[in-house]
């Protein structure tokens, strides 16, 4: 992990003892093991919740959430024209030609 002793306390401190590098190389020293798990863990739930803020916001861009939504209207689109076309042949005398707006079943 980290070995970094005797260092300055830094901005991103948790508590009053200097940031989590110096706490960490302090309890190698020390040993204090309920210390040791408790600081892991936030050590490791901060870093937990950066990745997932990171991949969510990779994940839910404005971007790829409307292109994925105009494709599923793009979708919705052709699913009706296929529809369209099925009723067209099945059957052929309800709509004759080019068929009025009110007969397509949409």
């Amino acid at each position: 992990m980290f070995m970094v002793i005797n260092r300055e306390p830094t901005t991103g401190f948790i508590g009053k003892e200097g940031d989590y590098h110096t706490q960490i190389a302090t309890i190698k020293e020390t040993g204090d093991t309920q210390k040791k798990k408790y600081r892991s863990n936030q050590i490791k739930s901060k870093l937990i919740r950066k990745n997932c803020r990171k991949r969510r916001r990779k994940k839910w861009s404005r971007k790829s959430k409307w292109e994925w939504r105009e494709t599923g209207h793009l979708r919705m689109i052709a699913a009706r024209f296929a529809m369209a076309i099925s009723t067209f042949l099945a059957k052929p005398t309800a709509l004759t030609g080019f068929a009025r707006l009110r007969d397509l079943p949409f």
